[in-house]
């Protein structure tokens, strides 16, 4: 990592931490400010006389949060910093991904990474993302290291790092399946002369027992509340995923909007995906702007369109494109079509964008930078 580098994300950490300091004692800067709230009012409930039990999604956030509590007392900014600490690891994960795909990092990715307006009043208050950041981008920076080594422990440090990732949302509990099929899948295509047959056996091994465990956990009824959405998608639930998208979609606010999932017949079920997606990726559009944040979350549309736009032209076919990307763009898709499944309003969208713009942010590094080998003004990472 350059020392420009260093000096940058010390400044960008310095902010971070003012604007959780005028969150927690001066004025509610807050993003996502009555989930903030009812977060911080559970915990508080639960660290007085809450006892643990297993559970996801935000039941579990509520007891680490409470946890938190226990120890520190029920002070906002002490709580805070650990999200932060969660941010600043993810920005050294993706630092260190640039590295290994010899891409340089420039100090404005940094900036773009912890500053970027919805990130900054996610990560200085009391909210799931920054949680939800790491554990993504670890199992993504994981997979590409698997896709580049083909060592194992890459493998296993993903999958951990989306169950892990999973106790905090149930959205990421639905990629461990995916996660699994990529993993599998690369050792399948494995091309390296006497491995060819162990790799292979060893991806088919991996892809049944991996079947076979999804096969029981499907068929077990499961008192976990968090882990229903997961066990829906396995046995396609429909009724059960059509109350769920019912819930969200009935919820009125300014930044509601309409598209949800239909399941009358599969001609139905593609076409009401295709505008979930749209709707979750480009909303709001032009004509729905009434409000200044509004404008903001515009031009976050524009960002993702370039993003989309350059891993559709040169995702696949750039020369000097890494391949080891290219799991990563299938995979940040299929993140998207959950977030998108569930997501009836885009100021929550906004939330969920956290977890995939980074890498919108590393496949403009990988278009534009231009190419050149690694210099001696940089530290280890």
């Amino acid at each position: 990592m350059k020392r420009s580098n260093i000096v940058t994300l010390w400044c960008a950490f310095l902010v971070i931490e003012v604007v959780a300091f005028v969150n927690a004692y001066l004025v509610n800067l807050k993003g996502g400010t009555i989930d903030a709230v009812r977060f911080q009012e559970a915990a508080t409930r639960w660290a007085i006389d809450g006892e643990f039990v297993f559970a996801v999604n935000s039941e579990f956030f509520v007891q680490y949060l409470g946890l938190i509590y226990r120890f520190f007392g029920p002070h906002e900014f002490i709580a805070t910093q650990f999200g932060i600490l969660a941010a600043l690891i993810s920005v050294l994960i993706f630092i260190r991904l640039l590295y290994r795909l010899s891409l340089p990092c420039p100090d404005l990715a940094i900036l773009a990474f912890l500053l970027w307006p919805s990130m900054l009043l996610r990560v200085t208050t009391t909210l799931r993302e920054p949680y939800m950041i790491l554990a993504i981008i670890l199992a993504f920076y994981a997979l590409v290291r698997f896709s580049q080594t083909r060592h194992l422990g890459y493998a296993v440090i993903s999958l951990a790092a989306l169950l892990v990732g999973a106790l905090f949302h149930k959205a990421i509990a639905v990629m461990v399946p995916f996660a699994l099929f990529a993993i599998s899948a690369m050792l399948l295509s494995a091309q390296r002369g006497l491995e060819i047959r162990k790799t292979s056996l060893l991806g088919f091994g991996m892809f049944v027992i991996g079947l076979l465990i999804l096969v029981e956990f499907a068929a077990t009824p499961s008192e976990v509340r968090g882990l229903k959405p997961l066990q829906s998608l396995l046995v396609w639930d429909k009724d059960h995923i059509t109350n769920v998208l019912d819930y969200k979609t009935g919820r009125e606010f300014r930044t509601t909007y309409s598209a949800s999932l239909q399941f009358g017949s599969p001609l139905v079920f593609l076409r009401s995906g295709v505008e979930v997606v749209i709707a979750y990726i480009f909303m709001p559009f032009p004509w729905f702007i009434r409000h200044p944040l509004d404008l903001f979350a515009f031009s976050e549309v524009l960002f993702r369109l370039g993003g989309i736009f350059l891993i559709i032209r040169f995702g696949f076919t750039k020369p000097g494109m890494p391949r080891a990307l290219r799991p990563l763009w299938i995979l940040t898709a299929l993140l998207i079509c959950i977030w998108a499944a569930g997501t009836s309003n885009y100021g929550t969208g906004s939330r969920h964008h956290l977890t995939t713009n980074w890498v919108f942010l590393l496949v403009y590094i990988a278009c534009f930078s231009v190419q050149r080998p690694m210099t001696t003004d940089r530290l280890t990472v």
